[in-house]
């Protein structure tokens, strides 16, 4: 950015007459080494600068124009001369560059002081921007990007270069993802990650390889319906607004963290999280197979108590329609008949997938 503002006087001299200029003058006073700054501006260091460069800087997310300053405003500035004098000429005459004048007394800033002075203040301002929305794309229905030209020789030139590489950096840049709360059931089932989740849990319910004619569309929409609903609202409602208000307690690198699942996905911290929770749900289990069986009565020894009082302190025992029996749902490993275990970790391994898959979404 060139330096647009600025005065200078440079070195004041003076004479009665200027050969070829001012020959019939009484005074002229002479600038020389006047020098017009046309250089780069560079951003200064200093701290105190950083919240005017934050307010300039640019995010090309969503940009489809630019802001283009006019041509003159490159390419030329004004110029404000202004030219004073007081009194007559006089013989003791007193150069004073720090105002721009020549007089026969010190004077002030805004002030000539004395008898007799003269002088002339130039003034450099830049042309009004001006400035016009111009598109990056030379086809907006397309998108095409304007073309980078091969030579910078104009104006028009700089611009279409800018344009173009600030619309090569919009392409460039990663699309949002869609928000989950806008995802709707129907658009769930003709999405084909949630197609490839449906499918993985039908697998993963069928003791054999499933051929294709098993896992077809009908087959994916069931098991989407079953985990999310029918309404077209239910996902949003029924687990991306409860994920968004539960939160998530898991340890990473030895940090407690407590966090929704959103928050978790945003932070990318959510691969940390289904890690600490799988092997919670891996391990758990394994700890409860070491624990000891517990001891039930058989259903001889339910019969053999004729006492309704002692029948019910028996375990696995009940006192009903006025004997000892069995409790209906309690099965003995030495009957032939399998124990009915469903517990908390059942719950929680059959529920894995349906937060798996709301979470791979």
């Amino acid at each position: 950015m060139q330096h647009r503002k600025h005065k200078a006087y440079g070195t004041i001299t003076t004479a009665k007459q200027v050969a070829g200029k001012a020959t019939d003058a009484d005074l002229s006073c002479i600038y020389t080494n006047r020098l017009t700054q046309v250089g780069n501006d560079a951003c200064p260091e200093p701290s105190s600068y950083h919240t005017d460069l934050r307010k300039a800087s640019y995010d090309p997310k969503g940009t489809t124009t630019l802001p283009v300053p006019s041509q003159l405003f490159f390419e030329q500035l004004k110029a404000t001369v202004t030219g004073y004098k007081k009194g007559g000429h006089h013989s003791n005459v007193v150069p004073q560059e720090s105002t721009g004048r020549c007089s026969d007394a010190a004077g002030t800033a805004t002030s000539l002081d004395g008898t007799s002075g003269l002088g002339v203040q130039i003034e450099f301002t830049a042309e009004a921007a001006n400035p016009t929305k111009d598109s990056i794309y030379s086809n907006k229905d397309t998108k095409t990007c304007v073309q980078k030209p091969n030579k910078i020789i104009t104006h028009a030139d700089r611009i279409a270069q800018l344009q173009a590489v600030v619309c090569a950096a919009v392409k460039d840049l990663p699309q949002k993802p869609k928000d989950l709360e806008a995802y709707t059931v129907t658009e769930l089932k003709a999405d084909s990650d949630m197609a490839n989740i449906a499918k993985a849990i039908l697998q993963g319910r069928s003791a054999s390889k499933l051929d294709d004619s098993k896992m077809n569309q009908a087959a994916v929409d069931k098991v989407i319906i079953e985990l999310f609903g029918t309404a077209d609202n239910s996902f949003s409602e029924n687990y991306i607004k409860k994920l968004k208000s539960q939160r998530l307690r898991f340890r990473t690198a030895g940090e407690q963290r407590k966090e929704s699942a959103i928050t978790a996905i945003e932070a990318n911290t959510i691969g940390q999280a289904l890690v600490y929770y799988t092997a919670k749900i891996v391990v758990t289990p394994k700890v409860q197979e070491t624990e000891k069986p517990q001891q039930i009565a058989s259903d001889n020894e339910c019969k053999g108590e004729n006492d309704e009082g002692k029948c019910n302190k028996k375990d696995g025992c009940e006192y009903k329609d006025g004997k000892c029996k069995l409790k209906e749902g309690v099965k003995v490993e030495s009957d032939g008949k399998t124990t009915n275990t469903t517990g908390s970790n059942s719950f929680v391994i059959k529920k894995a997938p349906l937060w798996l898959a709301v979470l791979l979404i």
